[in-house]
């Protein structure tokens, strides 16, 4: 009794054992999973501790000019991104940004800054989606005048502009003057735009007409800011503002533009050479040619005779459609000018599957074609059978009201003449007789036609 009681308890507390060690297993791959889907404190804690650096280039720029944020982040694993985030929601809309990631920095461009914009940025830095980081780019903005012989670049599309801001609100004057010394012809030096005291604008060379317009109609006296919209490519040359007789300032203005030859749509497959000119160099001036994954493709410091940096891209496809160039100037990022590759269907596919639909609707219509000679030959057959005409038959009377199935069965048919008369006349009688059938034999027609004689 004793021994079934101890093995009975033995028994219990295997049970037991096994029971815990399950539930320990369980609870040890639930951790496992759950450390699997969400990273520990320490994890976290590490990757918040990223090195972070923003810097404002100018860090004190004027009313008009342009300004460059940089954020840079130590490292840039795949779970971890770089945005620049507006702080108030008034400058969500903003135009004149351009934002753009290169390696281990994400830069915005500010073009024509006000006083407002100097703390409305911040740099934010996300995990997995979720903010672990905020930075704030903060550069002050003064009142005071341009500096002389400013020097801008703006982009050759659609939507670039360039604003020429001339003003001394220290005194009133009666006319103003924007002169225009172009790039490209430096020898010429001419009045492009004219102005009297409350009196419209003169916009005085055809290459700007239509382009250049004032910001602010009439003219007041002491302000003569106008805008070019939108900028080309010979827009580059330096700018002069005179009020009155008094010369204001001088500010320089360098384009860039991207060129793709073939120009027109590439076929997937095809080498394309994508061009990135600027107007003029300087001894730092510096293009990049980046893809749409932030590498670096295309890197060159540019002298005096060279103002392009060639990219050739070999087998064009459709899933590397956006390149970008960059142009920087004493390691300050100026200006980030986008292209989109056009890139249409190889030629062979596109003419394989036309020929392939071409074969298949040919094959579907010789279908339809043998379909209709064999349904015509069905039917002529079946006109000849039914044009026949047996010489017997006989009908069975019996099976015309009872029985389904019409059954058709050879007799004699007799003709007898007993026709008399005229030859032209039809005198003589017609009878026919059907003999009914008692016995169960078929009944026999009989016939008599009337003949010309």
């Amino acid at each position: 009794m004793r021994l079934q009681i101890g093995c009975s308890k033995m028994s219990s507390l295997l049970i037991f054992s096994l029971f815990v060690s399950l539930l320990q297993s369980d609870f040890t791959q639930r951790s496992i999973i759950l450390a699997q889907r969400e990273p520990s404190y320490e994890t976290m804690k590490k990757n918040e501790n990223f090195e972070v650096k923003v810097v404002a280039n100018p860090r004190s720029p004027v009313v008009g000019s342009d300004v460059t944020l940089s954020c840079t982040i130590s490292r840039l694993p795949d779970t971890v991104s770089l945005c620049w985030k507006p702080v108030g929601s008034s400058q969500q809309n903003r135009r004149n940004t351009d934002q753009i990631r290169l390696n281990n920095t994400v830069y915005l461009m500010l073009r024509h800054v006000t006083v407002e914009d100097g703390k409305l940025y911040e740099c934010e830095v996300r995990e997995n989606g979720k903010v672990v980081k905020t930075m704030k780019g903060d550069f002050s903005v003064s009142t005071g005048k341009l500096r002389e012989h400013t020097r801008f670049y703006r982009s050759v599309t659609d939507h670039s502009e360039f604003h020429l801001i001339c003003s001394n609100s220290n005194e009133v004057y009666n006319s103003a003057t924007w002169s225009w010394k172009s790039s490209f012809n430096q020898s010429l030096k001419k009045q492009i735009a004219t102005a009297l005291k409350s009196q419209p604008v003169n916009v005085s060379d055809s290459h700007f007409v239509n382009r250049l317009k004032l910001t602010a109609t009439p003219f007041n006296g002491w302000n003569f800011s106008m805008r070019i919209f939108p900028v080309v490519f010979e827009d580059a040359g330096d700018y002069s503002c005179t009020l009155e007789q008094k010369a204001i300032l001088t500010i320089k203005l360098t384009t860039v533009k991207v060129t793709a030859e073939p120009s027109d749509t590439v076929t997937e497959g095809d080498t394309v050479t994508l061009s990135c000119s600027v107007s003029d160099v300087t001894a730092s001036t510096r293009l990049v040619w980046i893809n749409g994954d932030g590498e670096t493709v295309g890197d060159k410091t540019l002298r005096d005779v060279e103002k392009s940096l060639s990219l050739v891209i070999q087998k064009a496809d459709k899933g590397r459609r956006k390149w970008t160039c960059v142009v920087f100037d004493q390691e300050r990022l100026r200006l980030s000018l986008p292209y989109n590759l056009e890139v249409r269907g190889n030629n062979y596919t596109n003419n394989i599957a036309i020929i392939g639909s071409l074969v298949l609707l040919l094959i579907i219509i010789l279908g339809l074609v043998l379909c209709l000679k064999k349904c015509k030959r069905k039917d002529q057959t079946r006109v000849t059978e039914t044009s026949h005409v047996p010489e017997y038959m006989s009908v069975d009377k019996k099976s015309t009201q009872e029985d389904t199935e019409e059954a058709i069965h050879y007799g004699d048919i007799y003709f007898k003449n007993e026709t008399s008369g005229s030859r032209h006349d039809m005198q003589g009688k017609s009878t026919i007789n059907v003999g009914d059938s008692k016995d169960g034999k078929h009944g026999v027609i009989y016939a008599e036609i009337a003949q010309l004689t």
